[in-house]
């Protein structure tokens, strides 16, 4: 089989990377399912309290002794007053608090759980067992009725999310293992976001033309998904399993046989490793904050487009434009690499977060009205294509600077601090269209301004500000116990003409 030019990187003969890839897409097109599964739910809560699946109020008609039609109540377009169970509030609103617990608890035990992998030599267990929980959920979720939804729920907000959170940290923790050197890291961080979008977006269009063909039952299509996605998933699972190699635990252990000197172990590394981010490492702090404010201000970017669209520009279905947003961020990925090739990560950074900072300002100060419709659409290629440069840039960046040994700890602070701050641009949009900053008129365009700010911030904290030398300087002394090895390691085959690779299944 030929290697395609994408995949021509020497990192990409080693098997350990292609489990790494694997992974990757099953989570991206488990992300696919999800979002027909969480509207399936919500329906299901609804049908539950006698309203209309899309949450209007079925009434009663006294006269006739009947209950409304789901079309006349959804002509009515009454607001369904139905509760969550054991919650004295509204499915949504119940629904959201749910879901900010659940990332309160997975942002909490994020760090925890990587401390406790680093000095454990399970690690490639821990990446596939927390990977097939991920699918097992999605397989369960597939028997979802109006009768155990909320079950399903709490399932899929208490143990999926926090697996699938624990499984992105084991997983990147293999990426400076995988790759050597800087350029490595970074293409391994560019084509795995570009696999990672790939499938979701492959998976979301199928999913959403057999939902289509199925006459928009969104029940029976999430259903159906789920169990599509199951029978997709499991194998490719097995096959990252032949390909990612074991690691011996690489910090210190007291006593392995007892879960409490474990446990103990766990809590005393994890200080040591905040003590010295205070003290000892403080660029590293630095940047693990500035990050957190650049992903802050990129979700922002995506979750508050439709409803700046919709808000100030009268765009009835904004959805489309984050269609088009992440469509644009796989050749996003591939430019960012070409240009981190040539001019290394972390200038590529800058560029493409001044470039988001620009084009959220044009958003903000000139596209406005209801005829700048054009305008919005052709800002969402560009906002596509730097957030899928972000991502990648930063990641990568991240990874020259940690401590080896401390890999899947520092994944989960990193996903820690980008949580922390995640809500932060949201705050300050909603607060600016309640108080009418600048007017009525002009509020959300001073909401808009939120992403602005954290992405300034960021990037000058990332980059301009970043001892870099310095940074890899201290993490290059700890190089030593960084294990290359392991019987998935090798390399697959020396490339030969034209690239070939002849290993079975690749």
């Amino acid at each position: 089989m030929h290697c395609p030019r994408l995949f021509s990187s020497p990192v990409f003969l080693k098997l350990e990377a292609w489990g790494y890839l694997l992974i990757l897409s099953i989570r991206g097109t488990g992300f696919s399912t999800s979002i027909f599964m969480n509207i399936a739910l919500l329906h299901f809560g609804y049908t539950s309290v006698n309203c209309t699946s899309t949450g209007k109020e079925i009434g009663f008609n006294e006269t006739s002794g009947e209950y409304w039609s789901d079309d006349l109540a959804e002509d009515i377009g009454l607001d369904c007053k139905g509760e969550m169970p054991g919650m004295s509030l509204p499915i949504v609103t119940g629904y959201l608090v749910l879901n900010s617990i659940s990332t309160i608890i997975s942002t909490i035990s994020s760090p925890i759980f990587g401390s406790y992998v680093d000095s454990s030599p399970n690690r490639k267990s821990y990446t596939i067992v927390t990977c097939g929980i991920y699918i097992l959920i999605n397989f369960i979720h597939s028997f979802s009725t109006q009768d155990n939804w909320l079950m399903m729920v709490l399932i899929g907000l208490f143990v999926q999310r926090i697996a699938y959170n624990f499984n992105v940290a084991c997983i990147q923790a293999y990426c400076n293992e995988i790759a050597e050197g800087e350029e490595e890291v970074m293409t391994l961080q560019s084509i795995g976001r570009v696999v990672e979008l790939s499938s979701m977006l492959l998976f979301l269009f199928f999913i959403g033309v057999l939902g289509f063909a199925l006459g928009n039952d969104i029940a029976f299509t999430a259903r159906l998904g789920n169990l599509i996605y199951t029978f997709y998933a499991f194998p490719l699972l097995f096959l990252s399993n032949k390909r990612l190699a074991s690691r011996p635990a690489l910090r210190s252990v007291v006593n392995t046989n007892y879960f409490s000197s474990r446990f103990f172990d766990t809590f005393s590394n994890l200080y040591s490793t905040l003590k010295d981010l205070k003290s000892e490492n403080r660029t590293l702090l630095q940047y693990l904050i500035g990050v957190s404010l650049i992903d802050s201000a990129s979700g922002a970017i995506i979750s508050l487009l439709p409803v700046y669209a919709m808000q100030q520009l009268n765009i009835p279905n904004p959805s489309s434009l984050v269609g088009l947003t992440m469509v644009c961020s796989i050749p996003g990925a591939l430019i960012a690499k070409s240009l981190a090739e040539r001019k290394g990560t972390r200038f590529t950074l800058f560029v493409f977060v001044v470039g988001i900072i620009l084009g959220t300002l044009i958003l903000a100060g000139f596209v406005c009205r209801e005829e700048d419709v054009g305008g919005v659409v052709g800002l969402c290629g560009l906002f596509g294509v730097t957030l899928g440069g972000i991502y990648p840039m930063q990641k990568a960046l991240y990874m020259t600077i940690i401590p080896s040994g401390q890999e899947v700890e520092y994944q989960g602070l990193y996903s820690f601090f980008s949580q922390v701050m995640d809500f932060l641009p949201g705050l300050w949009f909603g607060f600016a269209v309640d108080s009418k900053l600048g007017g009525e008129k002009n509020s959300r365009r001073v909401g808009m301004l939120a992403p602005v700010v954290f992405h300034l911030v960021g990037i000058l904290m990332c980059t301009v500000f970043l001892d870099e030398e310095g940074a890899k300087r201290k993490a290059e002394e700890t190089r030593h116990k960084r294990v290359r090895g392991g019987e998935n390691a090798r390399n697959v085959v020396p490339l030969g003409e034209e690239g070939l690779l002849v290993e079975e299944g690749l």
